[in-house]
């Protein structure tokens, strides 16, 4: 064996340092602390919670979440008039709100469980007065969803509401408004509380809805509640009508982070703090999502509810569904483009909520009720009979809104017939030019909406729908069009409180009159003129689509067509003569420069009063122009004199009749219109000329 290995098989004896290092060790070392075991303590029974919960005894917030988890799949279960004692004490407003969502649970935990019997009428109602009553009416954010879990058990998903049928609609619609209500007041920067609030009212709302769909319960309803129902989903709508939506807020900005004035050398930067070649930054801000209005989710729950409960409402319903979708329309409505048969870019996009509008009255209008729809159209084109100097502004603010939205209404219904005929005649056009190899016409720029318009698979039997004719049905609409438009130029609203002390008007539109000759008034407020011109503008845009139309069809207006254009543009120009100026002389509108009048109605006005005198009227423009002379330029009306050249001509049978029209107007006689009476002169001077040479 050799020295190293026997030296290595020698034990090394272990060195004893329990008495050397005690004294240092001891103070180093850790005390190690004993924890006390806890007894074992056995949950509580069923009963035992029970008797812990019941009154006079102060319930513990964690007993009663105990009982509501023990519920569940508890068997057998006690009898339910065992636990009204303790859901009595729970579920009060006086108690904490943790206790009363405990309380609701065990309510919603007991019912749901399987063992659960149906309840009868007395001991239902005795349960439902817990949602009743103005506390149990009220949402908060912790309480909304044990109530409506607790009222969805007792009434077994809303198949067992025999006789509280009233009661418990009620309840929920209570729930969903004053949910509702509060979007109005929250910052838009409290997400939490209105998403909550949003998710909510879509969840109670669908629960609503489903529980009317049911047969059993429809068939207990009477139309009356159907209405009611409606309703309450439209009031939510003109609440939001009421009360403009409030614009969101953008995010704050942040804060610029303060330079640092000590650098650390390359060496003590961590790996973590260099940044990355690859990737870059990301941004200081995150863009925030839009907060979703109250219009957009008040104008959904009424199109669903209304889409689903239309067969079983009443003929009558729609006098009231109509002009409420022409007042939802009217808030939300969007400046329309030009009429074309090209899809044109740069246009803005209409919101969702008008689509949805626009698409359920488009449907209504050309359904089953389009005749009874058309009628309610008609009527509230004009401005509401009940609109006199003693209504609120609320109603009359209504009404313009009303009329309004029943304008836009007929207005894209001729629109989508326009274009209709539009479509025909380009495709038409490019056939003549070109077909492609597949035998189609080539280098058709038209969108897939406007093709299926053009020739639909299946032709619509309503005499509404656009399918039917070639056209828009002009003699239908010239009473109403040319009626409603006289209307509302002589709409007037005198209020006492509105009184013009000094009898001045402006010059963008407020009109004068004397009720009984014994003074000058302002007969609307500014929000009234600009709700009158807003009506007016639409009427002009009506016509200006028309007018769009031929020209890019290079047509003619039929006799219908003229007849029809010519008495609305002859009712809409008399509003021109209201507008005064400040000093109480007319106020001049600038036919060559339209886009340079005073407000947006004046321009349009303004465009059709200068359409070329080629375009065939009833009544001609000529005649338009001349009944409004005395607000025209000197150099507009020095035209019409030899524009009229034909009319006063002794070749026309009413020549004498129309000379002494243009003689007795103001146009003839205005001193202050030095080039017209000029052209009057001359004119006159030149069929006198042709009369002597007729004579001979």
């Amino acid at each position: 064996m050799a020295p190293q290995d026997a030296e290595s098989s020698r034990s090394r004896p272990r060195a004893n340092t329990a008495t050397a290092f005690s004294s240092f060790s001891a103070p180093w070392r850790k005390p190690k602390v004993e924890t006390p075991t806890m007894p074992y303590t056995a949950p509580l029974s069923v009963d035992e919670l029970i008797q812990s919960l019941l009154p006079p005894a102060v319930p513990g917030l964690a007993n009663a979440r105990a009982l509501a988890s023990a519920l569940c799949t508890f068997s057998p279960l006690p009898r339910h008039t065992v636990l009204m004692p303790v859901l009595a004490a729970l579920c009060t407003s006086e108690a904490p709100v943790p206790l009363q969502a405990a309380g609701f649970d065990i309510l919603s935990a007991y019912w749901e469980n399987g063992e659960a019997k149906s309840l009868e009428l007395a001991d239902r109602m005795s349960y439902f007065a817990l949602f009743t009553g103005q506390a149990a009416a009220t949402w908060t954010i912790e309480l909304w969803e044990p109530k409506f879990k607790a009222l969805r058990a007792i009434t077994k998903f809303g198949m067992e509401i025999l006789g509280i049928e009233v009661q418990f609609f009620n309840v929920l619609k209570s729930w969903i408004m004053d949910a509702f209500e509060h979007l109005f007041v929250l910052d838009p920067n409290e997400r939490a509380e209105r998403a909550e609030r949003e998710r909510s009212i879509e969840i109670l709302s669908a629960f609503l809805n489903s529980v009317i769909d049911k047969p059993e319960v429809m068939a207990r309803i009477t139309e009356e509640e159907f209405v009611h129902v409606l309703d309450f989903y439209g009031s939510m709508v003109d609440r939001c009508i009421d009360v403009p939506s409030r614009p969101t807020s953008p995010a704050p900005a942040p804060e610029p982070r303060p330079s640092l004035t000590h650098h650390r050398q390359q060496s003590s930067i961590s790996i973590t703090s260099i940044p990355s070649p690859t990737f870059s930054s990301p941004p200081l801000s995150t863009p925030q999502p839009a907060v979703k209005q109250p219009i957009d989710i008040a104008v959904s729950l009424y199109i669903n509810h209304l889409t689903k409960q239309l067969k079983q409402l009443p003929p009558t319903a729609l006098d009231v569904i109509l002009p409420l979708l022409f007042r939802a329309l009217a808030s939300c409505s969007s400046p329309l483009a030009r009429l074309t048969v090209t899809p044109s870019r740069g246009t803005g996009k209409r919101s969702f909520v008008e689509d949805r509008i626009s698409e359920t009255l488009n449907s209504l209008l050309s359904g089953p009720y389009a005749s009874t729809c058309l009628r309610i159209l008609q009527r509230n084109l004009y401005p509401s009979p009940k609109i006199d100097d003693s209504s609120l502004p609320k109603e009359v603010h209504m009404a313009i809104q009303t009329s309004f939205g029943a304008f836009r209404s007929l207005r894209e219904f001729i629109r989508r017939t326009l274009s209709t005929r539009l479509a025909r005649a380009y495709i038409s056009k490019e056939s003549a030019i070109g077909y492609s190899h597949s035998g189609a016409p080539a280098h058709l720029d038209l969108s897939r909406d406007m093709l299926e318009r053009a020739w639909p698979k299946v032709e619509s039997s309503s005499s509404f729908s656009p399918a039917t004719t070639n056209g828009w049905d002009a003699a239908r609409f010239r009473k109403p069009l040319s009626g409603s438009t006289r209307a509302w130029v002589e709409f007037a609203y005198r209020n006492q409180g509105e009184l013009d002390s000094g009898g001045n008007t402006n010059a963008t539109g407020a009109g004068t009159g004397s009720g009984n000759g014994t003074g000058t008034w302002n007969d609307h407020s500014t929000w009234v003129k600009e709700g009158k011109e807003r009506v007016l503008e639409e009427i002009a845009g009506i016509l200006k689509d028309v007018v769009y139309e031929i020209e890019e069809d290079s047509t003619k207006l039929d006799e219908e067509e003229a007849r029809t254009v010519g008495e609305t543009l002859f009712q809409l120009a008399g509003y021109v003569l209201l507008l005064k100026n400040t000093d109480g002389t007319p106020l001049l509108m600038p036919l060559s420069q339209p886009s340079s009048a005073a407000t947006s109605f004046l321009r349009s006005l303004c465009f059709l009063l200068a359409l070329d005198h080629t375009m065939t009227l009833t009544p001609p423009l000529s005649a338009i122009l001349l009944h409004i002379s005395s607000h025209l330029f000197d150099s507009d009306t020095a035209k019409l004199p030899q524009i009229m050249r034909e009319e006063l001509s002794p070749t026309t049978p009413e020549w004498l009749e129309n000379w002494k029209t243009l003689l007795e107007s103001p146009l003839a006689m205005n001193s202050r219109k030095v080039l017209t009476r000029k052209a009057v002169m001359k004119v006159l001077e030149c069929t006198y000329e042709e009369v002597k040479d007729l004579r001979g």
